[in-house]
């Protein structure tokens, strides 16, 4: 369901969009979205789903080739949950640099990047294992864009 919710929201398409393109009823398509109900589209409605919203997230998900971590078979509820978070950090830091009416600070800006590349990195290191270092503690700088950004302030 959170892959779905986050295909739609990449579309910027509304579920009535949605349902019209696919030629079946807006209540299917609802019960695609909502997150109480275990109702799911077939495989081929899947990839009709992603022709629709334009983009390939739900086929990459269904295709997603994860490997094992130490053992541990890994389970996408765990890359999902990451993916979400990810999400809503690029959600909060398009806002933040996207509203006119408000000038972010560099500091702003740069916080939102690396709560994004943090977020990132947990995905990374739930993928192929190893621990995960916080950017404060990684030898690299957080991002290498800062020097653009201040240029441009």
């Amino acid at each position: 369901k959170e892959v779905l919710r986050l295909a739609k929201e990449e579309s910027g398409l509304t579920e009535e969009q949605i349902a019209q393109k696919l030629g079946v009823s807006l209540a299917i398509v609802k019960r695609y979205f909502n997150a109480h109900d275990a109702y799911l589209p077939s495989l081929e409605m899947s990839r009709r789903l992603g022709k629709v919203l334009g983009n390939d997230i739900l086929v990459r998900w269904l295709t997603a080739d994860i490997p094992p971590t130490y053992g541990k078979e890994l389970h996408r509820k765990e890359i999902l949950s990451g993916l979400a978070r990810a999400a809503t950090a690029f959600d909060e830091l398009r806002r933040l640099v996207g509203e006119e009416s408000v000038s972010p600070s560099v500091r702003e800006i740069q916080e939102g990047v690396d709560r994004l590349i943090e977020e990132l990195g947990r995905i990374e290191e739930a993928l192929y294992g190893g621990t995960f270092l916080p950017l404060e503690k990684r030898k690299i700088p957080p991002c290498p864009w800062w020097k653009f950004w201040r240029r441009r302030r």
